[in-house]
């Protein structure tokens, strides 16, 4: 990478082993990552005749969303993509809660984080909430779904406490908030993951759970891995076994784009 960012000095390429660039951990490259790298080399994407930001993730739930998750920056080559057979409007609450428990026929279909679920109790909220924001809602009476975005990702949800009533926007935060080190996550492989510091993604739904007649907690459905804007490496590598090139992968995410060379 650094012999890559002094040759484009000019284009500020960089590269380090944050979750920015995928904790790439200075693994040494494979056989077919090298092949792949030497055959696009110098091959950049454009929109408009400008470099693009390719914001790429793991997993899908069967669709992506689009720029408006990172702000007012109108990145219109970052497109909603349905990768399934939907044909309804999945930004509708009940639609998108009926395909959230039900697995639709995807490349993905069979990738571990295509679907998950986990609980989480009012207090492990409550405790997320004041950790992640400083904020104190007191006790969590109810919650919601005001709206989605593109995609079906949660664009906004609200918290009701007897102390205070929070709006949450960012999908980041969300996955924060909804999230606890004692929660467990079940994957549709039937496997578990625990001890995460964030949801998997913010494509979810939510249904109440009472006791005594009060809220005890929330049962989450989700799917999906990742931020969910741009290109689904899951979706890509088995799009790539069935056959197809690397140009049409990347038109299937990123829109209107021009495929050139660096130069």
């Amino acid at each position: 990478m650094k012999s890559q960012g002094k040759k484009y000095k000019k284009y500020n390429a960089k590269g380090d082993d944050s979750v920015s660039y995928q904790v790439y951990n200075k693994n040494v490259p494979g056989e077919n990552s090298i092949k792949a790298a030497n055959e696009t080399k110098g091959t950049v994407m454009k929109y408009k005749g400008k470099l693009i930001n390719a914001y790429y993730f793991s997993t899908s739930w069967g669709y992506t969303t689009d720029y408006r998750i990172w702000g007012i920056k109108k990145q219109k080559y970052l497109k909603e993509t349905n990768l399934t057979t939907i044909t309804e409007n999945i930004s509708d609450e009940k639609i998108f809660d009926k395909y959230i428990k039900e697995k639709p026929k995807s490349v993905e279909k069979k990738s571990p984080f295509y679907r998950w679920t986990t609980y989480l109790t009012t207090k492990q909220i409550e405790n997320s909430i004041y950790k992640n924001m400083a904020v104190n809602v007191g006790t969590i009476n109810r919650m919601e779904i005001n709206k989605r975005g593109a995609g079906g990702i949660v664009a906004q949800m609200t918290i009701y406490g007897d102390k205070r009533q929070l709006s949450i926007v960012n999908q980041n935060q969300i996955r924060k908030i909804l999230s606890s080190y004692y929660s467990t996550i079940k994957l549709s492989d039937k496997t578990k993951r625990t001890k995460l510091s964030m949801l998997p993604s913010a494509f979810i739904s939510i249904k109440s759970v009472y006791k005594n007649n009060k809220l005890d907690g929330i049962k989450i459905y989700g799917g999906g891995f990742g931020h969910g804007s741009g290109m689904s490496q899951s979706a890509a590598c088995q799009m790539a076994k069935k056959g197809k090139g690397y140009k049409e992968i990347l038109a299937t995410f990123y829109n209107d784009v021009e495929i050139t060379s660096l130069q």
